[in-house]
């Protein structure tokens, strides 16, 4: 059924099933896609250097 009003749609990434292979950016019909794929490490962030592992042996907690 047709409202005769503008729809809006959002994309939505489900993580459980999305593999980053950028498929959905590169078939978005729209000139700027509406959705972009990031490299995995910058979308999840990478580990401080400086951080210790408090369960690992070791004196510095990096072994």
């Amino acid at each position: 059924m047709r409202t005769g009003k503008h729809a809006r749609f959002l994309p939505t990434v489900h993580s459980d099933a999305c593999t980053g292979c950028g498929k959905c950016e590169k078939v978005c019909v729209l000139e700027q896609p509406a959705i972009k794929v990031l490299p995995l490490s910058l979308a999840k962030g990478v580990l401080g250097h400086h951080y210790r592992f408090g369960w690992l042996e070791g004196k510095d907690g990096k072994s």
